[in-house]
């Protein structure tokens, strides 16, 4: 029945038809993202040419030669690695801004010699932990300021170079 039907469509019809079917599985998949995302869709991402040990030891580096760097104790926040999924959690404040930065890193699943620090979320203060995730939460010329900021306080000092890989959803485009 739907070999007859297809055979006596023009090949115009066919046409269209694809193009509507291609069209529709963008829009499902596009969909799907939007209302499936994870928490890690949002992230900015930085990767480095270094494994997950060496950049790690590289920011505990910075954070001792900086403690100004490091949110007060009474905030609650302690660099450790994630038993679970093995990333390494580290937060930064920012005394100036008033404002603890929370990311962690990880490998590169496809290499050992790269990994990344990704930018989940900010808080502005001491007393009230609610993050707000970036990409998500902060928008437009706010979003912008708090990424540059990192870039500029906290990854520009490392020495070492990266590359700034993007947001996680819009890997997937």
């Amino acid at each position: 029945m739907h070999n007859n039907l297809i055979k006596r469509m023009k090949t115009t019809d066919k046409w269209v038809l694809i193009i509507a079917i291609v069209l529709a599985s963008i829009l499902i998949i596009y969909v799907t993202c939007l209302f499936a995302s994870g928490p890690n869709d949002y992230i900015e991402q930085y990767e480095f040419n270094v494994n997950k040990d060496q950049l790690i030891e590289s920011v505990e580096t910075f954070k001792k030669q900086n403690n100004t760097y490091i949110p007060p104790p009474e905030f609650g926040t302690i660099d450790a690695l994630d038993t679970v999924s093995l990333n390494f959690d580290v937060s930064f404040y920012l005394q100036k801004e008033n404002t603890v930065i929370y990311c962690f890193i990880n490998n590169d699943p496809s290499t050992t010699d790269k990994s990344s620090i990704n930018l989940v979320s900010i808080n502005k203060g001491l007393k009230n932990e609610k993050y707000r995730a970036v990409n998500l939460d902060l928008k437009g010329e706010e979003n912008a300021k708090v990424k540059n900021q990192f870039r500029k306080n906290i990854l520009d000092k490392l020495k070492l170079s990266y590359k700034d890989k993007g947001h996680g959803f819009a890997r997937l485009w």
